[in-house]
């Protein structure tokens, strides 16, 4: 958390190495920035100035990893994409020189892999290969290409090559063990993972990525404390921790002291553990919650005894903190989940769009297609518009729960009569689920509204991409998070057409039966 004084630091240390900076000091400058990211990661001065003293450097690669996770946000998709153009140039550059160069060619595949270009990026590593088919970065890196193209078996093979190669690689077992994971074969996926650990102990993916195995399969209770190792992943290594209390993972008694718990990653995350706070209440003196605004409307209905606190504010004193998806460690869970519903919707709201939405004589669905269109589109979980018109062909009245409409498709909604969009009254989520309130059911892709569906405890079909993830248990159509949901998973990799089928299959049999 950013304090005056570390602001004042932080500020001191940009002024620094702007001055470094125009001496043409270029690695005390980025020292400087580098300090200042230690302290904040996500202090967006900081991460902008870097980024184009890297490019200024060539260091293209470096230069687009440190703007990834806000590439598409406002003040950085134009730096991000400027950077990726002068990399492409610049590789362009050196292979009209040398058409045969197998380095500049695996460079240029990495970038294509950053820019999420996966075909681009296989015809680079293919070319590379047909240079050095003996290059264990250029299988391992075009099994990650594959992957981005949903294409697991060649991805699996190339994998293979790889550590055919070099069977001692850490990172070629860690990916064969993802690429196992997605086909759903978490055995498999386990002994890679635990092989990369014996390579490399301390690599907190591969725990990590054993402990979304565990869940996925079923078995929650060994789960827990591997899920731990988050903490030293990539991804989470540098976020910003809400406070430096003591943490508190179960072992302290709570009777008369306050207890910070805060909300650690996306929207829907928070919906799904907030479940567990009500019995934290009951052994705590003062609970409070630091989650994000627009559910704020929503987490105040969960228990009375609970404060709920905006992420922007000086945080109250309090004697230990806990992140909050580190809960069913802390509390001691094994498989016991909690029960849902365990939030609702506030009657005034829920009134205001029953006037809203007036008469129907058809029954009401709500629709997600999409997540929230903030960073780099997901193609795997993210359904195509036009892939909804069989649905949207029933003779049911859709109602659209999207907050952001993907880009080409707000034009498209007006083409079925059947489908109103409220996107523009959807300011939190205390608002959708008034809205949620008033349908019948809601039908989404793996998003927030999933889960929020799932703790207000209406019906839900989620449909889902053939990988899945650890929420959502292999081999049935319902998960012990939530009662209510019904979980239709794509046939295959890819098969979008084959989940709506089976889910306009399924309101045909509902129709029915009413």
């Amino acid at each position: 958390m950013t304090t005056p004084e570390s602001l004042e630091r932080l500020i001191g240390l940009l002024t620094q190495s702007i001055v470094l900076r125009q001496q043409e000091q270029i690695p005390e400058a980025l020292a400087c920035l580098g300090e200042i990211l230690e302290i904040e990661p996500g202090f967006l001065p900081a991460l902008t100035s870097r980024a184009e003293l890297l490019a200024e450097e060539g260091r293209f690669t470096e230069a687009l990893a440190g703007l990834a996770p806000l590439a598409a946000s406002e003040g950085v998709a134009d730096l991000y994409e400027q950077i990726a153009a002068c990399a492409e140039a610049s590789f362009a550059e050196k292979l009209e020189a040398r058409s045969d160069d197998h380095d500049v060619l695996l460079a240029r595949a990495r970038l294509f892999l950053q820019t999420r270009e996966f075909d681009r990026a296989l015809n680079d590593f293919d070319a590379a290969l047909t240079l050095r088919p003996d290059s264990v970065q250029a299988h391992l890196l075009r099994g990650n290409a594959l992957v981005g193209l949903d294409r697991l078996d060649e991805a699996r093979h190339a994998l293979d090559r790889a550590l055919d190669l070099e069977p001692g690689n850490a990172l070629g077992h860690f990916n064969r063990g993802n690429v196992f994971q997605y086909q759903l074969k978490f055995d498999e996926a386990i002994v890679d993972y635990r092989t990369a650990i014996a390579l490399r102990p301390d690599f907190a993916e591969a725990h990590l990525e054993i402990a979304h195995c565990l869940l996925a399969s079923g078995d929650p209770a060994p789960a827990w404390p591997l899920y731990e190792w988050r903490w030293g992943t990539e991804q989470f290594a540098r976020a910003p921790r809400a406070s430096l209390q003591p943490l508190w993972l179960g072992q302290q008694e709570l009777a008369g002291t306050t207890l910070l718990v805060w909300a650690e990653q996306g929207l829907g995350d928070t919906l799904q553990f907030a479940r567990f706070l009500p019995r934290l209440a009951d052994r705590v003196g003062e609970l409070w919650l630091r989650a994000p605004a627009p559910l704020h409307p929503l987490l105040r209905t969960l228990d009375a005894r609970i404060t709920i606190l905006d992420e922007e504010q000086a945080l109250p004193a309090h004697d230990f903190q806990c992140p909050l998806m580190s809960l069913p460690l802390a509390l001691g869970l094994g498989t016991e989940l909690g029960s849902a519903p365990y939030l609702k919707a506030e009657s005034e709201r829920v009134q205001a769009w029953k006037m809203r939405l007036g008469q129907s004589t058809r029954p009401r669905i709500g629709l997600v297609w999409a997540g929230r269109q903030l960073g780099p589109g997901n193609p795997t979980r993210d359904l195509p518009f036009s892939a909804l018109a069989p649905l949207l062909a029933q003779d049911f009245s859709f109602i659209s729960l999207q907050k952001d409409i993907p880009a080409g498709d707000a034009g498209r909604l007006a083409d079925f009569r059947n489908l109103s969009d409220f996107s523009g009254a959807l300011t939190d989520f205390g608002e959708s689920a008034a809205l949620i309130a008033n349908l019948d059911l809601v039908i989404a892709v793996d998003t927030a509204i999933a889960h929020l569906a799932g703790a207000l405890g209406k019906p839900c079909w989620v449909l889902l991409r053939h990988r899945g993830e650890w929420r959502w248990p292999v081999g049935s159509d319902s998960t012990p998070w939530y009662p209510s949901l019904r979980v239709f998973r794509q046939p295959s990799a890819g098969d979008w057409p084959g989940a709506v089928r089976k889910a306009c299959a399924a309101l045909a049999e509902h129709r029915r039966e009413a």
